[in-house]
């Protein structure tokens, strides 16, 4: 059954990831709406994947194509790697470092978490890359001389919170704040069934290729 799932889910992308691909060889005007179509899909993906517990690895690819468009790679290998921190010294910038601290999953004023429980998910996001009080700058992207105003520049980052067992994803959202400590609260819905499990919080910058920080969480779910 989850097979199946991901096989679903994972086609939807590769067909939307074709028709990005496609794109590529009409006029560079059509080109900057890329960035728009992938962040509107992996709004829609973020939202439905966590419906309809699936995994998140068609989230997880279509942020990577974020960043694909934004450095001009499809691949973080070396070479791409290189560029990106070319790009970043040319105007003397940071590569964002970032990093998840006082990360908790609890069910608020309860001892214990019991099967369906609303969750309450809290972690803080320190940009390692910043002084106290600073926010992020605009990155270093490939719409920097193209689209000077492209939201896409801004150290936007998105959260997600998995199983690392089984993939699925329980939460997902988008975090505009740029200071440099983002404080976050989400809630969702937990596992259904008792047992023990292992959630997994990312957080991941699509300006940059191969930007991101996570955490694991133990979660007992007891029997009612």
């Amino acid at each position: 059954m989850a097979a199946e799932l991901l096989s679903e889910a994972d086609g939807a992308f590769y067909a939307f990831a074709g028709v990005m691909l496609a794109l590529y060889v009409v006029p560079a005007t059509v080109l900057l709406e890329l960035p728009f179509l992938v962040d509107i899909f992996a709004t829609i993906a973020a939202e439905n994947l966590v419906k309809r517990a699936y995994p998140a690895i068609p989230l997880l690819r279509a942020l990577s194509l974020q960043s694909s468009i934004a450095q001009g790679s499809f691949v973080p290998d070396e070479i791409a790697l290189r560029d990106q921190n070319e790009r970043i010294a040319a105007v003397e910038g940071k590569l964002p470092k970032l990093q998840l601290e006082g990360t908790t999953v609890a069910v608020l004023d309860e001892p214990n978490i019991q099967p369906g429980d609303w969750l309450t998910l809290q972690t803080t996001l320190q940009r390692q890359h910043l002084e106290a009080g600073e926010t992020a700058p605009l990155a270093a992207t490939m719409y920097d001389h193209v689209d000077p105003k492209s939201p896409f520049r801004k150290e936007h980052v998105w959260f997600l919170v998995m199983d690392k067992g089984t993939g699925r994803l329980y939460a997902a959202w988008k975090c505009v704040d740029l200071s440099q400590q983002a404080a976050q609260k989400a809630g969702f819905l937990g596992p259904e069934v008792p047992g023990k499990y292992e959630f997994e919080v990312r957080v991941v910058c699509p300006a940059y290729l191969d930007v991101q920080a996570k955490v694991s969480l133990p979660v007992v779910v007891e029997n009612r």
